[in-house]
């Protein structure tokens, strides 16, 4: 194979704090670093210009004291989250939404981005 790296980026560049559009594109039940269920989500920004088709990532610990910030992730979808709760997250692949998007340093220094929460999109 043959590639021509010359006007590659070294880095990713992330995108600006704010509030864009987008859709599940994945949301998978993992096993964090610690050895702690989470879901990986990932979503992809709908919203036009410059942004349109990156994807951002963010992870919800699936702990007793984090319970909270899964509701606030599943409460932008519709789905009853009064007492116990069962859904497949296959089911949420494609749903849209608004996503809160943060920057963080990261310990190498780059800029990272985070989904603060999500939103319910009113139509």
């Amino acid at each position: 194979m043959r590639f021509d790296f010359s006007d590659v980026q070294n880095t990713f560049e992330a995108i600006p704090a704010g509030t864009y559009e987008a859709s599940v594109f994945s949301c998978k039940q993992k096993t964090s670093s610690a050895g702690n269920p989470m879901l990986e989500w990932c979503f992809t920004i709908d919203s036009e210009g410059d942004y349109e088709g990156r994807r951002i990532f963010t992870n919800t610990p699936l702990l007793p004291q984090t319970m909270w910030r899964l509701k606030n992730m599943l409460g932008a979808f519709e789905l009853d989250l009064d007492g116990e709760v069962e859904f497949d997250s296959e089911d949420l692949i494609g749903e849209v939404c608004l996503i809160a998007v943060t920057q963080r340093q990261a310990p190498d220094g780059t800029t990272r981005n985070d989904v603060n929460r999500t939103i319910p999109l009113v139509e």
